[in-house]
């Protein structure tokens, strides 16, 4: 029985119960009704938003909270502890906050695209505690790609009430970060985290308008530079690549994106931190290879 693990987190439950398929676009993070925690077999306390901040700065948004909760449940190899996440109250009131902030309102381009990267990053392991199973000794087997609701992934089957709007994982990504104008930086593929292994490694601090530009290159500096998603063979002109740069191999030279370069070999030199490396990257032709996708779940040792 999925998040049967929640039940003695009634707070955290209640958020996560998102209906889903055909009934997500009426959905929210709001506690369910009676029938539909007894459609899911779940038990949970009543909750209501009493416990949650009135107020807010709306337009210069601090994602602080979210700051810590990284710092706590994330390791410095981006692995996730998942079951300290469930059990933390400031974590439901981080989402309570990126559900009743319009990102619309926020002062620039800048703390939106560190909004959308947040929310989504946060979004992802509300997905995750929303479809875990109940027995924690699985978790370590847990697939995020294998799991539908109603027939469909996960990214398309649960929609969150964030930033305004109410939206699935995959409009975050693709409808807002990669299409909004002042928000299309192709750096956002190595800072969104999908719960997988294959995945980035989840970043445990938090991405803020401030300093958005300067956390984007080091991102992107940690990943080029991190052999198990990026090896660079320079005798043979080889670059073996996570495949999120299979998928999303426009982003990286489309003008309309910024940065970008004439070629993918080219973007990733703004990231090598051996200038040699960097200048050969930038000539020739290379050839992309891609590492099998690692799909199990970016969870700390002994199932967090």
């Amino acid at each position: 029985m999925m998040y049967r693990f929640l039940r003695s987190m009634p707070l955290l439950a209640a958020l996560l119960m998102i209906p889903a398929s055909t009934s997500c676009r009426d959905a929210d993070q709001s506690p369910p009704t009676a029938n539909a925690a007894k459609a899911d077999a779940v038990s949970v306390a009543p909750t209501t938003e009493a416990g949650f901040a009135k107020t807010w700065d709306k337009k210069n948004f601090d994602h602080g909270l979210w700051d810590r909760l990284l710092r706590e449940y994330v390791d410095d190899r981006g692995r996730v502890d998942y079951a300290g996440f469930a059990q933390s109250a400031a974590f439901g009131e981080y989402l309570h906050r990126l559900a009743k902030t319009d990102a619309a309102g926020l002062g620039n381009d800048h703390q939106r695209l560190a909004f959308w990267i947040n929310a989504y990053n946060a979004l992802t392991i509300t997905a995750v505690l929303r479809t875990l199973p109940g027995d924690r000794t699985r978790w370590p087997a847990y697939r995020i790609k294998d799991q539908k609701i109603d027939g469909k992934d996960i990214w398309d089957a649960l929609q969150f009430t964030v930033g305004g709007g109410r939206w699935t994982l995959n409009q975050i990504e693709l409808e807002i970060l990669r299409k909004q104008d002042g928000l299309r930086d192709p750096r956002i593929h190595v800072a969104l985290v999908c719960a997988a292994r294959g995945c980035p490694p989840l970043w445990n601090r938090a991405y803020t308008g401030r300093q958005i530009d300067a956390q984007l290159r080091e991102a992107l500096r940690r990943f080029v530079n991190n052999p198990q998603q990026c090896a660079i063979n320079v005798k043979t002109h080889t670059i073996r690549i996570s495949k999120v740069f299979q998928w999303y191999a426009a982003d990286f030279t489309d003008p309309r994106f910024s940065p970008h370069a004439d070629s993918i070999p080219a973007f990733l030199a703004m990231g090598v931190s051996d200038p040699a490396v960097a200048a050969a990257l930038k000539s020739g032709k290379w050839q992309m290879e891609y590492f099998d996708y690692d799909w199990r779940l970016n969870i700390q040792p002994h199932g967090k």
